[in-house]
């Protein structure tokens, strides 16, 4: 199987007639529900762990064990044998040096072992009566029961009361019937080399007790009857990874109804049976086992495995039974078959049924098939669970197996439940029932997994017949039948899906149900039923598909509803193809809603008087849908019936597309469009409401649909009531008179087909997408439901369905490029356009934007192939094609301002025939604020230099302390003032940048330059002089004048170390505030000094 990896191979093979055969499993109480999956195990450590709460084997004693003091005696005759027997003689090994032929029946009471040696002790129909708790260990040596056909065992208890003991412990070979104990007797096998052969006898061992030792080898064992027959309440086991070859000629390989068949981890067992398998009254089956068992010729009945109690088979076994009766029979009353996770089984039945019981249980990851004469699988009340529903997300592509098929019977007949979980696939051809959980007349229930598959076909029954049914999201369901494909019964949940779902029935009926239906979002439905109906419900059902579902339907009847309170819900987007019915499309006696954006197109009453839509409630076409129907019978009497029911009505409100049409409108012909409700009551009366009608055309009785359109209205909003004449008009409520805006001259009565367009075709354009010639899948739009042909010329490359939405996606090979590919839909009788496409050479190509920084004028980056442009996309919003492409590496122009740091930015790769190779979007870094002092030169006047970014102000910070904000920022320089004598040499000085907000942006240090040096001593000033003098030292050049801190005047006569300073007269008074400042050549400030004023 897939998904196992056996230790060692466990095979029971079993070729028999398999009538009335179960598999019956010892279970607990909730042993029917669903099994965990593979990873719940594992996390609990419950895989491949082992069977728990098994019956346990007996337990071998030795008649020489390792702790026993050895004897030896060897014997080479009669005589010696039987005395080494003898309770008299010590020897405990009896150890044979010459082939020895018994000449009578010789009895013992002790426990010895025979070493053969490789030597033979032939019988002769003779015997050795083992007495008490006589035991024997067997060891090389080969055992022979004279006389063809003889029933006499080699080894007998003397009496009832007595448990002797054979231990076969290797390298024995034994022919004829080895041991006769049924009453207490027990046989062991280990050791390799071991082989049996009952041809000339009846069996091999009628014990009590039969157990082979772990690792033990039976290279043959066959008989004429029962090989191996157990008796009452005794036990039958098979070690860890044993291997037994097994054959019967008449009987049973195993045959121990009263006991239980215990098989170990590993073991393989083989068994071929002219007449039955296994039976035995239970049976367990550890993990890794392989049981292969062939039983039954044509015409017997014996089953491959029988017991009472059950079955119960761990993990990763491998399971496999084939002959002409029941494969697996369980007998007992709740017996129940139970099989773990991972495990392979394979059951055929020639003349009989595949599983008999009253349960079925199988495991996760499991692999089944089952092919039968009869019913393939049947169950009680305990129902049948294969796998598990977990409600949870299914990853694995790798689907479980479950082939079923039944050559005259059913494929599950359950009178319980039937689960069938996630992530299966199932397959069942049954001539009859495919799926039978009780019938519809129960509260049974058949259940779906998540992400499955069904094929069930029924040659001359029903698909599924149960009370009520659930598929699980993502499955999809093929169903063919004869007569019905679905039946559900009047109790119950209905039918109800999950997401995703997709259902095709073909059958006399489709859906026939006594209570709701409800399909979840993103349903796909598809109906055949050419004799019947499509869906069919009573007692008032409730139909509903939810959002984005399609429904096709091609039948006798469309869809019937039986009960007042029935009611029809499309919702959402979701679109319904009703086409090519003899009879109605639909009637129901509830009512119906289309939700907006749905899509209905109906094309019914193909004979006699039968209607597109027969509804007794209201019919409502809700805002933004597509609503076409029509009918196709010259005998038709109206599109939309609305005559079962007063206060009936036809709603159509806002449509995208409306097309009503009655063929049956040139004379004689005596359709109508709508039929209302006889009534005088004007308040009951039918009613047909158009509500914001755009554009709305009429095409009178008898006139060509293809010709002009006969009225014309636009942005109608009316009421039409049905009534049987107004005025001098006979209206037979066919017709009546009509309220609203912008109607004047309106008269159903008088139409054969009202619509929202003038074309004669309401089927939406078929599009297809451009080909390259590495595509592989077809995409386009056309009509919601329509079938959609894929051709090259004249020969069809794909098929596939458009979706509820008229999408559609159809896989096809690689195209040449050149080649021509058309897309045409098809729906019923009607065909739309022919879109094409030819197929271009696979132009490639990868760009790689670099990250772009706000501000730059351009994008930049790499590319590969045959991009030779791109287009920029900003928000959204397409903004430039263009670029320059070149070895590799691609520049595109940015104007400025464009870009800002939020914005999302794609570039789309373009070929030279504007293909589309690529899309990245590109990374948009801000600017980082950034501010650049030059260096400052001690006594200037501006610190200088430039900034990026948001740059609004600085702050000033000298020696840590904070000095001042402010500076004067523009076009990437900034100058920022420093007074006079504040920044010395030694200062450490720096500038805060400031965005727009006052956030911080940058802070560096600014370097400060010593510069030229002087200083500046003012001698005593005495008012009314006209000269400053005093002396300097240094590069000062000039001085400026300051009174009263207002600057005066710059001069100043500086020579040798002295100076002089001209002085208006009357301008220094006594009390006046006099500075002089030194300056050098470049008029940076050197020096400050006050002038002493004397009066």
């Amino acid at each position: 199987m897939k998904k196992k990896n056996f230790k060692k191979s466990s095979i029971i093979l079993v070729t028999t007639a398999l009538v009335g055969s179960q598999l019956t499993v010892f279970v607990p109480a909730n042993a029917m529900e669903s099994s965990k999956n593979v990873e719940s195990y594992r996390a609990s450590g419950e895989l491949h762990k082992g069977l728990k709460n098994l019956e346990k084997p007996m337990q071998r004693t030795l008649a020489v064990d390792s702790k026993a003091t050895e004897v030896v005696v060897d014997v080479s005759s009669p005589a010696e044998l039987e005395q080494a027997l003898n309770s008299s003689n010590s020897a405990n090994v009896i150890r044979f040096t010459n082939d020895i032929t018994l000449i009578k029946d010789l009895k013992t009471n002790k426990s010895v072992r025979f070493e053969g040696n490789g030597r033979q002790l032939s019988f002769s129909s003779k015997r050795i009566v083992m007495a008490g708790s006589a035991k024997i260990d067997l060891i090389n040596i080969s055992l022979f029961n004279g006389g063809t056909g003889s029933t006499r065992a080699m080894f007998i208890q003397e009496k009832s009361s007595s448990n002797p003991t054979i231990n076969v412990l290797g390298d024995v070979v034994s022919s004829g019937y080895l041991f006769s104990a049924p009453t207490g007797g027990s046989l062991t096998v280990a050791g390799k080399n071991n082989s049996f052969s009952g041809s000339q006898s009846s069996m091999i061992a009628d014990v009590n007790d039969f157990k082979v030792e772990d690792n033990a080898q039976i290279k043959k064992m066959e008989a004429v009857d029962n090989a191996i027959k157990v008796g009452k309440s005794g036990t039958i086991s098979i070690g860890k990874y044993a291997e037994m070859n097994i054959q019967s000629n008449t009987g049973y390989s195993y045959y121990a109804p009263n006991s239980t068949l215990l098989i170990g981890e590993g073991a393989i067992v083989n068994s071929t049976s002219l007449y039955g398998g296994i039976s035995v009254n239970a049976m367990q089956i550890d993990n890794d086992a392989k049981l292969d068992l062939s039983s039954g010729k044509t015409g017997t009945t014996g089953t491959g495995i029988k017991s009472t109690r059950g079955i119960t088979i761990g993990d990763n076994t491998s399971i496999k039974v084939s002959g002409s009766g029941n494969g697996i029979q369980t007998t007992g009353t709740g017996s129940v078959i139970t099989f773990g996770i991972q495990n392979d089984i394979n059951i055929e039945s020639a003349a009989g049924s595949g599983i008999v019981t009253d349960g079925l249980n199988i495991g996760v990851e499991s692999d089944v098939l089952v092919n039968s004469y009869k019913d393939a699988i049947v169950t009680d009340k305990a129902g049948v669970s294969i796998g598990e529903i977990s409600n949870r997300p299914v990853s694995s592509t790798n689907k479980d197996k479950i082939s079923i098929t039944s050559g005259y019977g059913n494929g599950i007949y359950s009178k319980g439940n039937i689960l069938l979980g996630d992530n299966i696939e199932t397959n069942i051809q049954a001539y009859r029932t495919a799926l039978y959980a009780g019938g519809s007349t129960s509260s049974l229930n058949v259940s779906l997994g998540a992400f499955s598959t069904l094929t069930a076909n029924s040659e001359i029954a029903m698909g599924v017949d149960t009370a009520a049914m659930n598929i699980g999201e993502g499955t999809s369901a093929s169903i063919k039948a004869k007569t019905t494909g679905v039946n559900l019964g009047k109790v119950g949940n209905g039918l109800n899906t999950s997401d995703d779902v997709k259902l095709f029935i073909n059958a006399e009926n489709g859906i026939v149900a006594g209570k709701n239906l409800d399909f979840k979002q993103n349903n796909n439905l598809e109906i055949i039923a050419l004799s019947g109906y499509g869906i069919s419900t009573t007692e008032s059902s409730k139909i509903t598909f939810d959002k984005n579902s399609l429904v096709k339907i091609q039948a006798k009847t469309g869809i019937r509803q039986v009960g007042s309170a029935s009611s029809l819900d499309f919702k959402e987007s979701s679109a319904l193809q009703i086409y090519n019915t003899e009879q109605h499309g639909i009637v129901t006696e509830g009512s119906i809603t289309f939700d907006k954006k749905t899509s209905t197109n109906i094309k019914a009453a193909q004979v006699g008087v039968y209607s597109a839509v027969k509804a007794d409630g209201v019919v409502r076409f809700d805002s933004d849908s597509k609503v076409i129907a029509q009918t196709l019978s010259n005998q038709s009497t109206s599109v939309f019936d609305l005559s079962g029911r007063v206060n009936s009505r036809l709603e159509i409100i806002n449509p995208r597309l409306m097309d009503i049409k009655q063929i049956n409108h040139y004379e004689p012909g005596k359709g109508r469009l709508i039929k209302g409700a006889s009534t005088t009551n004007e308040a009951s009366q039918t009613r047909l409401v158009l509500d914001n009608v755009k554009d709305l055309y009429a095409w009178n009785r008898g006139q060509s649909w293809g010709s002009a359109p006969s009225y014309a209205w636009s942005d109608v909003t009316s009421v039409t009531r049905f009534v049987r004449e107004s005025g001098n008009v006979r209206y037979d409520y066919y017709g009546g008179p009509t309220t609203g805006t912008n109607v004047n001259g309106f008269d159903i009565y008088n139409y054969s087909r009202l619509a929202t367009h003038k074309e004669n075709t309401s089927m939406s354009e078929t599009t297809i997408d451009e080909l390259t010639t590495e595509s592989t899948v077809v995409s386009g739009t056309a009509e919601p439901g329509a079938s959609i042909e894929i051709k090259v010329g004249d020969t069809i490359i794909g098929r596939g369905t458009a979706d509820a939405n008229g999408n559609y996606s159809i896989s096809i090979s690689p195209q040449k490029e050149g080649t021509v590919v058309t897309a045409q839909a098809f729906l019923g009788t009607e065909k739309s356009n022919t879109a094409q496409t030819t197929v271009k050479g696979n132009s490639k190509g990868v760009i790689i934007p670099s990250d772009y920084t706000v501000g730059e004028s351009t994008i930049t980056g790499s590319y590969t192939g045959d991009i030779v442009k791109a287009q920029l996309y900003v928000n959204g919003k397409y903004i430039s094609t263009g670029g320059t492409f070149v070895d590799g590496k691609f520049s595109y122009y940015v104007p400025a301002g464009l870009i800002k740091e939020t914005d999302k930015v794609e570039l789309v790769a373009l070929d030279k025939d504007n293909n589309i190779l690529d899309r990245k979007p590109v990374n948009v870094v801000a600017v980082k604020a950034a501010l650049n002092p030059a260096d400052y030169t001690v006594g200037q006047t501006n610190i200088t230099g430039t900034y990026t970014g948001d740059v609004a102000r600085a702050q000033l910070y000298v020696n840590g302390q904070y000095i001042s904000t402010g500076g004067t920022f523009a076009d990437g320089k900034f100058t920022y003032y420093v007074p006079a004598g504040l920044i010395k040499e030694t200062d450490k000085v720096e500038l805060v940048a400031l965005d727009t907000n006052g956030n911080v942006v940058d802070r560096k240090p600014v370097n400060v330059l010593t510069g030229t040096k002087g200083t500046i001593t003012p001698s005593v000033y005495t008012v009314g002089t006209s000269t400053i003098t005093g002396s300097y030292t240094g590069e000062v050049a000039k001085a400026q004048l300051y009174v009263n801190d207002k600057y005066v005047s710059t001069g100043g006569t500086f020579v040798d170390g002295k100076f002089t300073y001209y002085v208006q007269a009357g301008l220094i008074k006594a009390t006046d505030k006099v500075e002089l400042v030194a300056l050098n050549k470049n008029n940076d400030i050197l020096d400050r000094k006050s002038v002493t004023v004397k009066g």
